[in-house]
């Protein structure tokens, strides 16, 4: 057999582990060693010593190695929306969930995607899987909106809900660009989306 595909990369010494930091381990190591689109599932879980299986016990794709927290990310912004009081503005229920929910992401769960995707070869997985997840969360937000306002706010609501994510897209790209001082992700966003939520006040009392 011949080329990268056929020859399944291993690491002698690795015990076997079915979690994911060691499934997400050998993907980031391979992805760098050969590149996203020559690294197969195949080729992930030989590297980290668990079937196929248990890859599938934590993604649902490849490409959901990209993103680390991202995914867990968006499902909280879901449960807090949620969870949010009734006689709380719209806006800064909004505010307080995705702040709430970035307060979840440590300094040291920069997604592969934002960090290594030019050595990883990674752009068009990358612009394909990004915007499926910001359209998710997008969607979430206005959905939220729309149940809280008033009536004719149809637009205000749709260009509300792109603001912010673009604001919270913003301040995470930046924040996994700042290096080790980067300091914290949920101040960030925050400082991001504050203005959308200024601006945009008068559409939802």
């Amino acid at each position: 057999m011949s080329g990268t595909e056929s020859r399944v990369p291993g690491r002698p010494g690795r015990r076997p582990s079915s979690s994911r930091a060691a499934i997400e381990e050998a993907a980031g190591e391979l992805f760098l060693e050969q590149s996203y689109a020559r690294t197969t599932i195949e080729h992930i879980t030989t590297r980290a010593g668990v079937s196929r299986a248990s890859f599938f016990n934590y993604f649902a794709a490849k490409s959901d190695l990209l993103w680390g927290d991202v995914d867990a990310l968006v499902d909280s912004v879901e449960q807090v929306l949620a969870s949010q009081p009734h006689d709380l503005p719209p806006l800064e229920a909004v505010r307080g969930t995705l702040t709430v929910s970035a307060s979840q992401v440590g300094a040291d769960r920069i997604p592969l995607a934002v960090s290594q995707w030019e050595l990883m070869g990674a752009r068009d997985e990358l612009l394909t899987s990004g915007l499926n997840r910001f359209a998710r969360l997008a969607t979430l937000v206005h959905t939220y909106l729309t149940s809280r306002a008033v009536s004719g706010a149809e637009l205000a609501t749709q260009a509300a809900s792109f603001a912010l994510v673009g604001a919270v897209a913003a301040a995470a790209a930046q924040w996994a660009g700042a290096g080790p001082a980067r300091g914290d992700l949920a101040a960030m966003i925050d400082a991001a989306v504050a203005p959308v939520c200024t601006g945009f006040g008068h559409s939802f009392p």
